[in-house]
């Protein structure tokens, strides 16, 4: 990387990290190295970042209420990402999760934003899909794996 490209990486995974996602996806969207994405949240946050794996898709969605939030937030991203089907567009993923966040009172269930993009790349690789309902032509979200029936939520 040039040091002008290196500087816009920077400030592109500076951007990401004070919006609270994790260093491991920051590091696959703007090729900082790990160290560097870990030091620069600690700087960003004051903490060191949490470890471990990240959720599977499905684990995310296992209520009603998570499908309806989850099928909402997809659909915003979706209209953003027209790409969604071969990238996932990290911008897109966070401003899908600002939409839902302006739209949610505190007190109902919170998708994070690593869990929305944890979806996006759950539709890039076809492990989730948003299908049209036939009863009220909503789009909702079906993920490989899901604990219950395909259905729409809001029906």
């Amino acid at each position: 990387m040039n040091r002008h490209t290196e500087h816009l990486a920077q400030d592109r995974a500076i951007s990401m990290l004070s919006q609270d996602l994790r260093p491991c996806i920051v590091v696959l969207e703007t090729g900082i190295t790990k160290p560097k994405a870990r030091e620069l949240y600690r700087e960003i946050h004051g903490v060191r970042p949490r470890s471990g794996q990240m959720r599977d898709a499905d684990s995310i969605v296992r209520t009603r209420r998570e499908f309806s939030a989850a099928s909402c937030i997809m659909s915003f991203y979706c209209a953003l990402a027209p790409n969604y089907a071969s990238r996932v567009d990290p911008e897109a993923v966070m401003a899908a999760h600002r939409i839902y966040l302006e739209d949610n009172p505190p007190a109902s269930h919170r998708i994070t934003l690593n869990e929305v993009w944890v979806l996006a790349r759950a539709l890039r690789s076809a492990e989730a899909r948003l299908v049209p309902c036939s009863k009220c032509s909503a789009k909702y979200l079906e993920v490989a794996r899901q604990h219950y029936a395909p259905a729409c939520p809001h029906c």
